[in-house]
């Protein structure tokens, strides 16, 4: 991975299109440019995530008898929280 010092965005970017994977730091702030590829990967495997924890949940949910909560009652009581 490349860290970048004084080097400008454009800089970031560009080694970013051509696959490499760039640190920036900016006012004590850090974050990473990372090629496209790599973006949808992360997501991929964060969707499949999603997925296998609805299963398990489902199924959980299936053996307990437990009934579903309504969207709109747990939004509801999310935006309390």
């Amino acid at each position: 991975m490349r860290t970048t010092g004084k080097r400008t965005l454009d800089d970031a970017v560009k080694h970013a299109a051509n696959g490499e994977r760039v640190r920036v730091r900016q006012n004590g702030n850090e974050a990473v440019v990372v090629p496209v590829e790599d973006a949808a990967l992360l997501q991929a495997i964060e969707d499949y995530i999603d997925v296998k924890d609805v299963r398990r949940r489902r199924t959980q949910a299936a053996r307990t008898g437990a009934a579903p909560i309504p969207w709109e009652k747990a939004k509801k009581k999310l935006r309390s929280s």
